[in-house]
């Protein structure tokens, strides 16, 4: 009896995790979308801060130092300190704590920023990434 209750109950609780599995699958092209959709705005906001910030600090840096922060490595390296600058002031503010991964995650944001900075196309709204194929 005990027995038959127990199968009954996993076979119950395996068709209803695959059944949610499949629905999960079935609308996973939409949530993607949404996903991509609110990373590329992220991305795009991310890209325009850090351009008005470096873009005010740049004079400042080049009078003092002589060297251009918004080309090449500088650029890079720049937005990578300015990433992990913010994101740690976040966590500080939020009282989360921090930890090697939000640091990695800081780090890999203004990488990525740094690294997209000369692709971005600025004729057309928002991030142009890839091949323009016409």
């Amino acid at each position: 009896m005990l027995g038959n209750i127990l199968i009954s109950t996993f076979f119950f609780s395996l068709d209803a995790f695959l059944l949610a599995l499949a629905g999960l699958i079935r609308i996973s092209p939409s949530i993607l979308k949404t996903a991509r959709m609110f990373f590329r705005r992220f991305m795009d906001l991310s890209f325009k801060f850090y351009q008005l910030v470096l873009g005010q600090i740049a004079p400042v840096v080049q009078n003092r130092w002589g060297a251009n922060i918004l080309t090449g490595m500088l650029r890079i390296v720049s937005t990578m300190i300015l990433s992990l600058i913010l994101g740690l002031l976040l966590l500080l503010i939020f009282s989360l704590p921090i930890n090697i991964w939000s640091v990695a995650l800081c780090i890999i944001h203004g990488l990525a920023v740094g690294l997209v900075w000369g692709k971005v196309d600025q004729a057309v709204e928002g991030f142009q990434m890839g091949v323009n194929v016409e």
